[in-house]
């Protein structure tokens, strides 16, 4: 696999940033195909490294395979910790889980065995407004009253769940649950043209950053199995392999 360093510098800001790319070559050309076409930084050779770093912000984004990681999501450890925040994360928030539109379909195929497991409130919600709505062209899970998910339901212990997942483990549905939710709390955002994961920082998660840290886990192992079924086995073997060589430095 290619490791390849670049420094790019704004030719009108003068301010920059470092990028590991880690891939093949054609990834490599990608990025700077991309990033030139975007906003027009000038890249430089490893050998200019001296000359640049007085005006190189210290800011580093690996470049797997194609796809975009910022270094808090190799850095930051993490793991859930259901017991103690309840499943905020699928109350607290403007809007619900961003979610695509095959997963629309994938939920509307299995909606009616799916709707068997939520409150009332919730099947009522979906009845009247349905199950997701557009936000500034992007697609998020509807809310009950703009709180928690409209596929939220809350265990005997008080802890809030997914109707989508519960239904899919009970075999009523071939539907896991949207990526966006399987990935959190990494995000998929677009840079470059690229996917870009990033690592969203909630204070409701100050718990599960503390289990993280007192067990070592950082947070993409703790969610490996979305990172494999977003990006496949291979793409997560040479992830890990980065992340493994970062750690080092």
């Amino acid at each position: 696999m290619c490791r390849k360093r670049i420094f790019l510098v704004n030719r009108r800001t003068s301010q920059g940033f470092s990028i590991l790319c880690c891939g093949e070559k054609r990834f490599l050309a990608l990025i700077l195909a991309q990033i030139s076409y975007h906003i027009g930084l000038e890249f430089y050779p490893t050998f200019f490294r001296d000359v640049l770093m007085a005006r190189v912000e210290p800011i580093t984004i690996l470049n797997v395979q194609g796809v975009l990681v910022e270094k808090e999501v190799l850095r930051e450890q993490f793991k859930c910790d259901l017991a103690c925040c309840k499943g905020i994360c699928c109350v607290e928030g403007e809007l619900g889980a961003p979610v695509q539109s095959a997963e629309i379909d994938d939920i509307e195929r299995n909606i009616e065995n799916i709707l068997r497991y939520l409150p009332e409130k919730n099947v009522s919600v979906i009845q009247k407004k349905g199950f997701y709505e557009a936000y500034k062209g992007d697609l998020y899970l509807q809310t009950v009253a703009g709180k928690e998910c409209v596929f939220a339901l809350k265990n005997a212990q008080g802890i809030v769940t997914c109707g989508i997942e519960a239904a899919f483990y009970e075999g009523q549905s071939d539907f896991l649950k949207p990526i966006s939710c399987h990935l959190f709390p990494i995000r998929v955002k677009k840079k470059f043209g690229m996917d870009c994961l990033v690592y969203e920082y909630i204070p409701e998660c100050n718990e599960a950053r503390t289990v993280g840290q007192r067990i070592g886990l950082p947070v993409y192992a703790f969610i490996k199995p979305a990172l494999i079924r977003k990006y496949g086995e291979a793409w997560y073997h040479d992830f890990e392999e980065v992340c493994h060589q970062f750690s080092e430095q």
